[in-house]
């Protein structure tokens, strides 16, 4: 009866360890598996760091840069939209900068380095993936900032964009005020302060241009618009009255609304033997 007694003991011992055993190599089992989905799968605090990991613009502050409030001028405002959209219309000053374009040609210099870049992104998977561009060629974490809002939440909600001028839009005509050469004239010859602005190029500003201009080619008004006084009332004109009349809706866009706008251009000035100088 003792040898039944044992060898039932024996039994249960073998079962309790074969238990073990099984529950043991489960837990194993379970483990590895967990690893490896963790492994396989990005952190939650990773994923988090990544979406927050950008220093911010409030619209105040980006409105502000564009009006010209704040006293930092070295700032370059990037729009990541394509080249056709951008062109269409922009924020005031933007330049246009796509992902593409800038993994294969963008390869900031020292100075390029060292100003402040705002970001204007369609999300943020994309802003992020130009501000990690620009940390890989050499811009500072603290020089690069990301709009907090989109191109279209800017232009809802300030309306400070610059059109590509269309001569059919009734809405571009209402924005400038045509004067003939005639006209242009007399205004001028009342006195006041006037700032006379050529849009053409440089070689054909040399070659004559109304008395008195400054030449800044159209391509160029947006960044040198600071020399642009202010307080003067302007006459804008190009070569002819289609260049004139971008001119002068350019302007409007940009601020300037005591302007008015060369009907014909430079060319039927010249043909009337109005002033020019050279």
């Amino acid at each position: 009866m003792s040898q039944g007694k044992g060898s039932r003991d024996t039994l249960v011992i073998f079962l309790g360890l074969a238990l073990v055993a099984i529950i043991g190599s489960w837990s194993f089992i379970r483990f590895a598996r967990d690893q490896s989905s963790s492994q396989n799968q990005p952190d939650s605090s990773a994923r988090q760091k990544t979406a927050t990991d950008l220093r911010t613009i409030s619209l105040q502050t980006l409105q502000d840069i564009v009006l010209e409030k704040q006293s930092d001028k070295d700032v370059r405002i990037v729009d990541m939209r394509p080249t056709s959209l951008w062109a269409d219309e922009h924020i005031i000053g933007s330049e246009n900068l796509m992902l593409e374009d800038a993994e294969q040609n963008f390869h900031p210099t020292d100075a390029e380095k060292s100003q402040n870049w705002i970001i204007v992104a369609p999300s943020t998977s994309a802003a992020g993936q130009l501000v990690a561009l620009f940390r890989a060629r050499g811009i500072p974490d603290d020089r690069i900032s990301v709009f907090d809002g989109t191109y279209e939440s800017w232009k809802e909600k300030t309306g400070l964009v610059v059109h590509r001028a269309d001569p059919t839009s009734a809405l571009d005509v209402t924005k400038i005020t045509l004067v003939s050469p005639e006209e242009a004239k007399e205004r001028i010859g009342r006195g006041g302060q006037w700032f006379i602005l050529d849009t053409r190029s440089p070689d054909l500003f040399a070659g004559g241009h109304i008395a008195g201009a400054t030449n800044i080619p159209f391509a160029e008004i947006e960044t040198r618009r600071r020399i642009i006084p202010s307080t003067a009332s302007i006459l804008v004109y190009g070569a002819n009255d289609r260049e004139s009349f971008a001119g002068g809706v350019l302007l409007f866009d940009l601020g300037f609304f005591n302007t008015i706008t060369l009907s014909s251009g430079f060319d039927e000035w010249k043909t009337k033997n109005l002033p020019v100088g050279k």
